[in-house]
């Protein structure tokens, strides 16, 4: 099989795209079914600019709650509370009804309320999971759909009814990164020799 520059620049390219995308200043919320329990999962970074402080460590319950009518998605525990989401969509018409477990960092939203991790710098990874047993999205009144909440300087997006789709860990975008820059140099090597 001939490797063609073209293929190799590509490939170079989608493993800077690949490198963008882990880069994005955003948090996306997955809430899917999963088998007989609903799944929650929040993952990025955020920007605070632009939010105000409203008070720290606060020890909220460790617990993942889902309100579509509030709209309210908390992977709880202690936190940080900020003011001054600016568009906060209801995502269905269920009211609270249950809680579940909440695993990683402790973030979330209700309203104009946004709960980080305690003392959370902006830019910072966050990573938080949850599991309401025996749930359905249909019992917790959940609309499959995507919702954008926008804060001053950053979104929220929230995507229900979908798993969320598998990253490369960065351990595996360098071994991408590197075989196209060792294809691209066979390449270069070979046409000198010619």
């Amino acid at each position: 099989m001939k490797i063609t520059t073209p293929a190799v620049l590509a490939a170079a390219f989608l493993t800077l795209g690949t490198f963008a995308y882990n880069a994005k200043a955003e948090v996306t919320v997955n809430i899917w079914q999963d088998g007989p329990d609903v799944r929650g999962q929040a993952s990025g970074t955020l920007d605070l600019t632009g939010m105000v402080f409203v008070a720290g460590n606060i020890p909220f319950p460790d617990d993942f709650r889902i309100e579509p009518s509030d709209p309210e998605i908390l992977f709880f525990g202690p936190g940080d509370l900020y003011s001054g989401i600016i568009t906060f969509p209801d995502f269905g018409l269920g009211g609270f009804n249950a809680t579940g477990v909440n695993t990683g960092d402790h973030f979330g939203f209700e309203g104009v309320n946004l709960v980080v991790p305690v003392s959370y710098v902006t830019g910072s990874n966050i990573l938080s999971q949850g599991i309401i047993p025996n749930a359905t999205l249909a019992t917790l009144g959940a609309s499959a759909g995507t919702y954008t909440y926008v804060l001053p300087s950053d979104t929220i997006t929230v995507l229900v009814g979908q798993a969320p789709a598998a990253i490369p860990e960065p351990s595996s975008s360098a071994l991408l990164f590197t075989a196209s820059a060792m294809a691209f140099a066979t390449i270069r090597r070979r046409r000198k020799s010619s």
